[in-house]
C-alpha cells in the first residue's frame, strides 16, 4: 500500500491480488474509515473499482484507520487495515503503517 498525506486528506493506493483478477475480473473495493482519537466514523462505506481512494475533509494532525475489502461475485474478502496520520499544521508529516 502507498500513501500521500496532506493536512486534510489522505490518498491510499494498493495493488490488486492477481488471484482475484484471474478468477473474477469484476472486482470492486469497499473502503471504510474512522478518525481514531474521537472515534468518529466518517462517511458510510465507499465502493470503488479503482485501486486508490482519497479521504477528504479530515482533521489536521488526526489519526485515521482505514479498512479495505475486495468484493467479487464470490463475496467479500477479509478487510485489510491501514492507519495514517494527517499532517500537523506545522507542516510536519507523521505516517504510521499497520497491516494486519
Amino acid at each position: 500500500m502507498s500513501t500521500l498525506v496532506n493536512f486534510t486528506s489522505i490518498t491510499i493506493a494498493w495493488q490488486p491480488l492477481d488471484c482475484l483478477q484471474q478468477n473474477s475480473p469484476n472486482i470492486s473495493y469497499t473502503i471504510h474509515y474512522t478518525e481514531t482519537f474521537h472515534n468518529m466514523t466518517n462517511p458510510p462505506s465507499t465502493t470503488t473499482t479503482d485501486t486508490s481512494f482519497v479521504a477528504t475533509s479530515l482533521f489536521p494532525g488526526a489519526s485515521y484507520t482505514f479498512e479495505i475489502a475486495a468484493v467479487n461475485i464470490h463475496g467479500t474478502s477479509q478487510s485489510s487495515h491501514y492507519s495514517a496520520l494527517t499532517k500537523q499544521p506545522t507542516g510536519m508529516l507523521y505516517k504510521q503503517i499497520i497491516v494486519q
